[in-house]
C-alpha cells in the first residue's frame, strides 16, 4: 500500500475545480421555476411584452409624427447653404473689338478673371404661397391615417385583452376538469372493486366486473385528454404572457360568469360607434379622399416666396455680398398623363376603401347576430347545467 500526502497548495486546484464542477450541474439540473398568476397580473404581462402590440403602438406613433411634419409644410423654411468651389482654369472675360466706341478696343480682347476657386455661405426663406389645395390634403390625410392608426392599436388591444380572459377563464376551467376527473376515476376504481368483490362472494358475473372496467377505462380516458387540454391552454397563456419556455404558470382565481343583457338590435345598431376596425376603415376611406385633392392639385400652379442671403469671394465680376427676393410659379403644363394617371389611381383607391369600409361594416352586423344567438344559446345551456346539477346534489 502506497500513502500519498497532498500538501494544501497541491489540493487547492482540485477543490476549485471541483466546486466549479459541482455548481455547473446544479444550474443545468436545477427544475423549472413556477409563478402563480391571477387574471390581473396576465393582463399586465401581456400588455408589457406582447411584440405585437408594441408594433401597433408604434405604428400610431409614426403616424402622429406625420402630422406634425405635415403641418410643417405650412410654414417658412430657412436653410443655410455654403459652397466651395475650384475649376482647372480662370474664367475669361471676353470683349469683342468697337464693343464700346469705334476702335475701342481696336481687336477682339480675352481678360483672364485670375481666380480659379470660389467660396461662399448663404441663406435661403422659402414660404409656400399657393399649393392648389396639396398642402391642406396632405395634412388633412396625416391626421385621417393617424387616427386609422390609433383605432387599429385600440383594436388589437381589445382582441388581445379578450384572448387573454377566454384563456385564462379556459385554464381556470381546465384545473376544474382535471379535479373532476381524478375524483371520477377514483370513484370508478371503487365501484370496480365493490364489483370484482361482489364476483367472488357470487353476487354479480363477469358482465358487471368488464362493464365497471371499462367506465375505468373511459374515466382515464377523459383524464388524459382534461390534462392535454390544460397543458394546451397553459401553453397559449405562457406564448400571450411572453414568459420562458421552463417557467410553468399557475392560475389562480374562479372562472368569470358574464351575463348577456343587451339585445341583437341594441348591440347591432351602436357597432358603428364601438368597433374600432370599422372605425379605422372610415378613417382610412377619408384619408383616400384626401389623396384625391393631392392628386388633383398637379393641375393647378404652385406659387412660393423666397429670399436669399449670399456672403460670398470677391471677385473682379462677383459681389461679396448679394441678397434677393423673389415670387416663383411653378405649372406643370405637360407631363405625358402623369397627372391624370394619378388622379385615376387616388380615385381608384379611394373607392376600394370605401367598399372595403361597407364590407366591414355589412360582415361586423352579421358578426354580431351569429355571435349574439350563440351565446345565447349557450347561456341556457348553462342554467340547464346548473339545475342539472341542483337535482343530483338533491
Amino acid at each position: 500500500t502506497e500513502i500519498y500526502t497532498l500538501s494544501l497548495h497541491d489540493a487547492l486546484p482540485i477543490c476549485t475545480f471541483s466546486l466549479i464542477l459541482l455548481l455547473c450541474m446544479t444550474l443545468v439540473i436545477r427544475p423549472a421555476f413556477g409563478r402563480t398568476l391571477t387574471l390581473e397580473e396576465c393582463v399586465k404581462l401581456v400588455m408589457e411584452r406582447n411584440s405585437g402590440l408594441k408594433s401597433s403602438h408604434a405604428a400610431s406613433l409614426s403616424a402622429a409624427e406625420d402630422v406634425t411634419m405635415s403641418r410643417a409644410d405650412f410654414f417658412p423654411v430657412l436653410k443655410l447653404k455654403s459652397f466651395y468651389t475650384i475649376i482647372d482654369k480662370s474664367d475669361r472675360l471676353i470683349i469683342d473689338s468697337n464693343a464700346f466706341a469705334p476702335g475701342i478696343p481696336p481687336q477682339k480682347t480675352t481678360l483672364s478673371l485670375g481666380e480659379r476657386e470660389s467660396y461662399g455661405v448663404g441663406l435661403t426663406l422659402r414660404q409656400p404661397l399657393f399649393s392648389g389645395g396639396s398642402l391642406t390634403n396632405a395634412h388633412q390625410l396625416a391626421k385621417h391615417e393617424a387616427a386609422a392608426a390609433t383605432y387599429e392599436y385600440s383594436r388589437q388591444s381589445t382582441l388581445l385583452m379578450y384572448q387573454v380572459k377566454k384563456t385564462f377563464n379556459e385554464a381556470l376551467i381546465s384545473a376544474s376538469r382535471i379535479h373532476a376527473a381524478e375524483s371520477a376515476v377514483k370513484a370508478a376504481e371503487g365501484r370496480l372493486k365493490i364489483a370484482e368483490a361482489r364476483r367472488e362472494e357470487g353476487y354479480a358475473d363477469s358482465e358487471e366486473v368488464l362493464q365497471r372496467d371499462a367506465d375505468l377505462a373511459m374515466a382515464h380516458t377523459r383524464l388524459i385528454k382534461s390534462r392535454n387540454r390544460s397543458s394546451q391552454v397553459l401553453g397559449k397563456l405562457r406564448q400571450l404572457t411572453g414568459s420562458g419556455p421552463d417557467e410553468t404558470i399557475e392560475v389562480v382565481g374562479k372562472p368569470e360568469k358574464l351575463t348577456l343583457t343587451g339585445s341583437l338590435d341594441e348591440l347591432a345598431k351602436g357597432a358603428r360607434e364601438r368597433r374600432e376596425d370599422i372605425r379605422s376603415a372610415t378613417e382610412k376611406s377619408a384619408a383616400a379622399e384626401s389623396g384625391v385633392g393631392m392628386a388633383r392639385s398637379g393641375f393647378l400652379p404652385h406659387i412660393f416666396f423666397e429670399s436669399n442671403y449670399l456672403l460670398q469671394k470677391e471677385t473682379r465680376i462677383v459681389r461679396p455680398e448679394l441678397w434677393s427676393l423673389t415670387v416663383q410659379a411653378e405649372w406643370s403644363l405637360f407631363e405625358w398623363g402623369r397627372t391624370s394617371a394619378a388622379v385615376r389611381k387616388a380615385v381608384a383607391r379611394h373607392n376600394q376603401l370605401d367598399l372595403a369600409r361597407e364590407e366591414l361594416s355589412r360582415t361586423a352586423q352579421l358578426e354580431i347576430e351569429e355571435t349574439w344567438r350563440e351565446v345565447v344559446g349557450l347561456q341556457s345551456q348553462v342554467i340547464a347545467y346548473e339545475k342539472i346539477v341542483k337535482a343530483k346534489e338533491s
